[in-house]
């Protein structure tokens, strides 16, 4: 799908939405709500096949508290 199809479908969810008699807005909400929870589960299952995440995310957080982070403008001047 390309960048102005979805602005075209995003547009046209907000005008259905708008629509919408307002003892429907509940609904339309959870509906949305839990396309948007399976799409998180997916992505965390996907996630949690990595064998190393958990020992990574651990890693990373160390590194946080110890402060061992670089800057965008560190990132961007070391790989350009």
């Amino acid at each position: 799908m390309s960048p102005s199809d979805t602005v075209d479908l995003r547009d046209q969810l907000h005008e259905f939405v708008s629509r919408l008699p307002q003892h429907r807005l509940t609904s339309a909400a959870d509906f949305l709500r839990f396309l948007l929870d399976q799409e998180s589960e997916a992505i965390t299952q996907d996630l949690m096949q990595i064998p190393t995440i958990l020992s990574d995310l651990q890693r990373a957080e160390a590194d946080v508290i110890e402060s061992r982070m670089f800057s965008m403008d560190e990132v961007r001047q070391r790989y350009q």
